[in-house]
């Protein structure tokens, strides 16, 4: 989890950047045909469209990386929540595998 957030969070800032220097470029050109006179250039919206995909990446990306984070902490501490044991009876023999959470 805590690896997949931060992939989020990284592909996100990545993708608001690119999605708002697209915007800027249109908005450039928008401008300079206003004040030229020319017809305003055909407007597509590829970088709304990366914007608002980075904005929802980087916004699931920052609980998964802090739930990831905690989690992570709480095993590392507590490396005996999986034990194996065997059970020796003369009536039966067997093993155990008992996991706490």
């Amino acid at each position: 989890m805590k690896q997949g957030g931060l992939a989020l969070i990284v592909i996100g800032g990545i993708l608001v950047v690119a999605g708002g220097a697209i915007e800027v470029n249109q908005a450039d050109k928008e401008w300079d045909a206003f004040w030229s006179g020319e017809p305003a250039p055909e407007h597509n919206n590829i970088g709304t469209v990366l914007f608002c995909s980075g904005l929802v990446m980087e916004a699931a990306g920052v609980p998964l990386t802090i739930v990831g984070h905690r989690k992570y902490k709480y095993y590392k501490r507590n490396p005996d929540v999986i034990s194996l044991g065997i059970k020796a009876h003369p009536q039966s023999t067997g093993l155990r595998l008992t996991y706490r959470f």
